[in-house]
């Protein structure tokens, strides 16, 4: 228990100590977060000039995304709602920077790093045989060597809904092993909570909802224990529901079903709120492209979806339901009409599912050749997924290749936190100051870069809190034995 609180800290300062600055996707959700708490009202109309991602009802605008992220960040602007206002945004706006990070940090950032905890213990349920130091080496791989890393540090809502979904698995998985009524119900009420909320986070990731939900049925002693954690589905659910009539009037209607008038109109109309048919390119793309590539900005994730081969008999019913889940959400963002989802580092609509192919490692082969094998193609994913976070996830989308052509030079030059848009930034200035981000202050940064250090230097913070931190584990672990 002590090891895991010390790797939750690592993680969760190491999420932290990046700021991203701003993005429309990301703008739209803490404009509902802030008129929530400073504002005290559900439109968004103060501060929407900031995002293109809004809906328009009436006279008033309202956030099109699903509410989990603006919900989840909601405890730091509260705290802040005692000394300051909305207007107080307005003569001071370093105030929403200041104010995105830390809800940032406080909610996908604690979330994730908590979800890393409950994957190691997943690790460890599965395969109670490894030692604590090869659980936590493979979680880290996932954690920082997928673009889970970099959506750890953004109010996005899909590193939250990861957390969501690797917390609903850990519980879900000790209520079916559970051996006593009580503790496994409580555990089911969890996971049926946790992977509602992951819903309310991100609408697509129903479809692994599901199927961790199916896997953990298959695998439970008592199946009814399982469902009797049904009933905790309610929370999410009612939260959706007054959202939705919050918004938009009704609580059956969508955000993404009210984008009359805007850029996104068309696109979103197509199929189930812009999801069709799946296209064969854009699947083979999200998986192998140097433009979205799931497998080339996460090269470990190959060797954890070969390592399913070798799960046991008695998990292989797990096993398929977590290869479904995967399979689900990439198919259907194959059939997205944005799968490209905009400037993006890698296949942000597929980080959902990242840690459930990263679970494959859980019965990856003991060896010295074997672990050399995982070891290097896991830091060369950290390599670059730290390249990703350090510098900037928002290149133009328009670049084909940019882990390629853009990010070796940024990596070389040492050109960090390169976002020139503040949270307030209008949207009509955006692409001017990306067309001319030498003229702009950095809108992102890191702690590092607070203190006066610049370039790769500025992550010595960072990395000196790793190196102590994980020396301090060894030396605990070494007294304990």
């Amino acid at each position: 228990m002590g090891s895991d609180r010390r790797w939750f800290l690592l993680c969760f300062v190491t999420f932290a100590y990046f700021y991203q600055g701003g993005f429309a996707n990301i703008n739209s959700r803490f404009d509902l977060t802030l008129s929530l708490a400073l504002g005290h009202r559900y439109d968004i109309g103060a501060l929407a000039d900031n995002t293109i991602d809004k809906a328009h009802v009436g006279h008033l605008t309202y956030s099109e995304k699903a509410p989990g992220s603006a919900f989840a960040a909601l405890p730091v602007p509260a705290v802040a709602s005692l000394v300051m206002g909305l207007d107080t945004l307005g003569r001071r706006p370093g105030l929403g920077d200041l104010l995105l990070h830390l809800a940032t940090a406080f909610s996908v950032g604690l979330l994730s790093a908590g979800a890393a905890v409950a994957f190691r213990r997943t690790l460890t349920l599965l395969d109670p045989a490894r030692s604590l130091t090869w659980a936590w080496a493979v979680t880290g791989s996932i954690f920082f060597g997928t673009p889970l890393f970099v959506y750890s540090t953004m109010l996005f809502g899909h590193a939250l809904a990861a957390a969501w979904l690797v917390l609903g698995l850990y519980a879900a998985l000790l209520a079916a092993r559970g051996r006593e009524r009580g503790p496994a119900m409580g555990n089911a009420a969890i996971a049926v909570a946790a992977l509602g909320f992951a819903v309310l986070t991100e609408y697509p990731v129903v479809l692994p909802a599901a199927c961790i939900a199916a896997g953990a049925l298959a695998v439970a002693h008592r199946p009814r224990w399982l469902l009797a954690g049904l009933p905790a589905g309610l929370i999410p659910l009612g939260l959706l529901l007054l959202h939705q009539y919050a918004s938009f009037g009704s609580p059956l209607a969508v955000g993404y079903g009210h984008l009359e008038g805007t850029q996104f109109a068309t696109g979103m109309s197509r199929g189930l709120f812009g999801i069709g048919v799946p296209s064969l390119a854009a699947a083979a793309q999200l998986l192998f492209g140097v433009y979205r590539g799931l497998f080339v900005y996460a090269p470990v994730l190959v060797l954890a979806v070969i390592a399913f081969a070798w799960w046991p008999r008695g998990w292989r019913r797990l096993a398929v339901a977590l290869l479904a889940a995967s399979a689900s959400l990439w198919l259907a963002i194959a059939g997205y009409s944005y799968w490209q989802g905009g400037p993006a580092f890698g296949p942000r609509h597929l980080v959902p599912v990242m840690p459930l192919l990263g679970l494959g490692l859980a019965f990856w082969p003991d060896g010295r050749r074997w672990r050399w094998l995982l070891g290097v193609v896991a830091a060369v994913s950290v390599g670059i997924n730290l390249a990703g976070t350090a510098t900037t996830p928002f290149i133009d989308e328009y670049v084909p290749d940019p882990i390629l052509s853009v990010y070796p030079g940024l990596v070389r030059d040492g050109a960090l936190s390169l976002n020139p848009n503040t949270f307030l930034t209008p949207a009509d200035q955006v692409d001017d100051r990306w067309a001319h981000a030498a003229q702009y202050p950095h809108a992102s940064y890191n702690l590092g870069e607070l203190l006066g250090l610049g370039g790769w230097l500025s992550l010595a913070p960072l990395a000196t809190v790793w190196i102590v931190g994980i020396g301090w584990d060894v030396r605990r672990r070494h007294l304990e034995v």
